[in-house]
């Protein structure tokens, strides 16, 4: 027992030297209540508070608790690397006025990238620099709107951001996958489709089949058909594909979709977002455009014809043109600028009662005064109809060679429509 007793003794005496430790330690943290230790995720962190992270020194901007995936070297915002007191703050990325700002920090700070008009797959956002599980925060300027998707492909839970917004928030962070975004300043959205389903909408579209007797007019050399080979609604996107092989007693395939008899247009602003075939494009013909909604029974070009894109073999343009009857066939037409087509790019007309113009990206390079049926362009004054196709051969561009390549596509991301 006299043993036991001195045991007893040595524990208590040892633990009266931890305690006796472990308040100095105490002590020691709170004359130095700032430092803090290595960073961790699910804390609580002061202003002026300093951690080490990666074998650096960063004080704390803002008090905040820290979550993963906000560690100090991905939030410049909330974190300064370096010591001391008063620390100054990484200048903030301003939000652009073409577009909406993502930032990759909760307070619109760190690293930003804005992006314009358009339809964002998550493989689409990380080719543009944007991880996935990124956006913190983001700035949308007036007239536009962005839609954010929890899941790739424009699916799962979806948040919409409107003109003037700012946002910050625990909703969308760490889950933005896809995004879609629409400027609607210079105009009211009246139709559009955003090709984000898994087929070709039918309340939107119909087919043309077939050759129409002498290659639609042209001697186009493929056989439009309605088939998944040659025309598919995915990943966001139409997709028209042009194919080499022996179909309807051609030699090549493709398809050709129209609004006609479904949606018709007058005076209205229209575009569409496309990447065109690249590569070796010999005898490779797309096109966006539309015909006037009389045709059946008043027969082209009495009609009237608008291209609003055509695009044919290597050419680094894209022509713009409008065909229409003057004692005859008449036209008129003009060449864009420079064009990488391998890249996506807005097409569009600017129509109203006196004019057609015409624009790559927001630039203009053509136009057409219509104003009382100027040089007999009454036919202009009507309704029209749209239309896509991608022609294989024909009058204008002459045959594919040996060099084509084949399978051919074009993506049309969205065709939008405002008044």
């Amino acid at each position: 027992m006299h043993t036991l007793r001195k045991k007893s003794f040595g524990k208590i005496l040892a633990l009266v030297m931890v305690f006796t430790l472990l308040c100095g330690i105490y002590t020691t943290i709170q004359v130095s209540a700032a430092a803090r230790g290595a960073w961790a995720p699910n804390t609580a962190y002061a202003v002026n508070d300093t951690v080490t992270y990666c074998g650096s020194t960063y004080t704390c901007l803002q008090a905040h608790t820290s979550l993963v995936g906000w560690e100090p070297s991905n939030v410049p915002a909330l974190w300064q690397k370096g010591g001391g007191t008063t620390p100054t703050p990484p200048p903030t990325t301003p939000p652009a006025t073409n577009g909406v700002t993502f930032y990759a920090d909760i307070n619109y700070g760190g690293t930003a990238i804005t992006l314009g008009v358009g339809n964002y797959t998550l493989s689409q956002l990380n080719a543009k620099g944007i991880p996935n599980d990124w956006m913190s925060s983001l700035k949308v300027p007036g007239g536009w709107t962005v839609e954010v998707y929890q899941n790739d492909n424009f699916g799962g839970t979806k948040w919409t951001y409107t003109s003037s917004s700012s946002w910050v928030g625990a909703d969308v962070n760490d889950q933005m996958s896809s995004v879609k975004i629409l400027n609607t300043a210079s105009g009211n959205l009246v139709w559009s489709d955003e090709f984000n389903g898994n087929s070709l909408d039918s309340s939107n579209w119909v087919y043309d089949i077939g050759t129409n007797g002498n290659g639609w007019g042209n001697n186009e050399l493929q056989y439009y058909t309605d088939r998944s080979q040659n025309v598919q609604v995915t990943d966001g996107n139409l997709v028209i594909t042009a194919r080499k092989e022996s179909y309807g007693g051609m030699s090549y395939t493709s398809a050709r979709i129209k609004t006609k008899d479904l949606r018709q247009f007058t005076y209205e602003k229209i575009e569409a977002r496309i990447k065109l075939p690249s590569g070796e494009t010999q005898g490779i013909w797309p096109a966006f455009w539309m015909l006037g909604s009389n045709i059946d029974s008043i027969g082209w070009p009495n009609c009237g014809e608008i291209d609003i894109m055509e695009r044919v073999n290597f050419d680094t343009f894209a022509n713009a043109t409008v065909h229409w009857d003057s004692y005859g066939h008449a036209s008129y037409g003009n060449m864009s600028g420079y064009i990488d087509f391998s890249q996506y790019h807005v097409y569009s007309i600017e129509w109203d009662s006196e004019y057609i113009r015409w624009f790559v990206d927001g630039i203009k390079y053509n136009e057409i005064l219509i104003k009382n049926g100027t040089g007999n362009t009454e036919e202009f004054q009507k309704p029209f109809f749209l239309l896509f196709n991608l022609a294989v051969g024909g009058n204008w561009p002459g045959s594919p060679n040996g060099a084509t390549t084949f399978p051919a596509k074009m993506y049309v991301d969205y065709v939008r429509v405002y008044r």
